[in-house]
């Protein structure tokens, strides 16, 4: 009598253990295989594609590429097909693997950990403002319509066009990523190009370019010079950290142009802001941009950027021609009642007082006049 073929031999429950076992290898497999081989059986075999290449399938690559990166609970895709909108031409499927490729194929996630944190301490985040940031469906379609479209940006820049989109501004809207031309994008109402390590020469951010997060220029439309970051993240980062503050905001503009949350300004003595505007500091989240003549300016985070945090605040140092000015900031909730900045903030004027101390200088002989306007 011939032996039995293994699939008519069925378990005690009518399934039979050796298609479990198929089972198991089978999905053992496309978890060890690269996404395109995955996707590739999805579309070529109907049958048993569909059935073993789905949206869970996915979900379980993304959850893995996330906690590698250090992103679990910070930033995500839509985990149900109803819970976002699909733009026309995207079904649900699709976002997940355009999602999933984006995070295979760019790395440095942990750039944007601060400015997220940030964002949801001045309340930026679209809807509930909580976390995770979700990857926009639409901006996914908009920028990478195509799959060679990710590796022609540098990651950094690819990175933000997935979630920029979901914050918000007072100004600009929100901070979705516009693709203008070759190295040109907009952001919000901002225009940036990247620029390239050859235009550069000579210039004290050339040592530490980087091409996956390139420096940017502003291609600002209203003024005869242009801003230079020394890198992509570092602008958007400083973007969402001053997202409220106007250009009037800087530390020379009369007082009546005061904007809320803006507690003290004036100017420093030249050895103290050049402390402040060159010294490392690693504590804290530093950010800066040069414009012409090489004059520095530096935004130095004192809230707001760790996951404990539940506002923000943030001193900015400004080089001029004829003198350094600083201006603190307070994103938090002020004190009804209390009198004067330092009883309205008070955590920020304690974070400000402790941070000064921190860089061997005394607050109080510093020049600083307190300043503030919250109506």
């Amino acid at each position: 009598m011939p032996p039995a073929d293994k699939t008519s031999v069925p378990s005690a429950d009518g399934v039979c253990f050796f298609s479990l076992i198929d089972e198991v290898i089978f999905s053992l497999i496309l978890l060890c295989s690269d996404l395109a081989s995955c996707v590739a059986l999805r579309r070529t075999n109907k049958a048993d594609g569909h059935r073993r290449v789905t949206p869970a399938l996915i979900l379980d690559r993304i959850d893995a590429s996330l906690a590698a990166e250090g992103m679990t609970g910070l930033l995500d895709v839509s985990r149900q097909p109803t819970s976002i909108p699909l733009p026309v031409g995207l079904s649900y499927f699709d976002y997940l693997v355009r999602s999933a490729h984006l995070l295979d194929v760019t790395k440095g996630w942990k750039r944007w950990t601060k400015g997220i944190y940030i964002a949801r301490n001045k309340r930026m985040i679209s809807g509930s403002n909580s976390l995770p940031v979700p990857i926009c469906p639409a901006s996914l379609h908009l920028t990478f319509p195509y799959k060679r479209a990710m590796s022609n940006m540098p990651h950094a820049i690819a990175q933000f066009a997935a979630f920029g989109g979901q914050l918000d501004t007072d100004q600009d809207g929100t901070l979705g990523l516009t693709r203008l031309r070759r190295r040109q994008y907009r952001i919000g109402t901002e225009d940036i190009a990247v620029v390239p390590r050859e235009g550069l020469e000579g210039h004290p951010y050339q040592a530490a370019f980087e091409a996956k997060d390139p420096a940017i220029r502003i291609l600002a439309r209203h003024v005869v010079f242009s801003f230079i970051y020394p890198s992509f993240s570092g602008y958007i980062n400083q973007r969402i950290l001053t997202h409220s503050i106007s250009i009037l905001d800087f530390p020379a503009v009369p007082r009546e142009h005061l904007t809320r949350g803006q507690l003290a300004r004036g100017h420093v003595s030249e050895a103290d802001g050049m402390k402040l505007l060159d010294e490392p500091i690693t504590d804290k989240t530093v950010l800066e941009y040069m414009w012409p003549e090489d004059f520095k300016v530096r935004y130095i985070g004192l809230a707001g950027d760790k996951a404990e945090d539940t506002y923000a605040a943030l001193v900015s140092v400004g080089e001029g021609p004829t003198a350094i000015g600083v201006d603190v900031r307070s994103f938090e909730q002020p004190i009804s009642g209390a009198q004067g900045g330092h009883g309205r903030y008070p955590r920020c004027w304690a974070a400000t007082e402790g941070f000064m101390q921190s860089m061997g200088m005394d607050y109080d002989r510093l020049g600083i006049q307190q300043t503030f306007h919250d109506e």
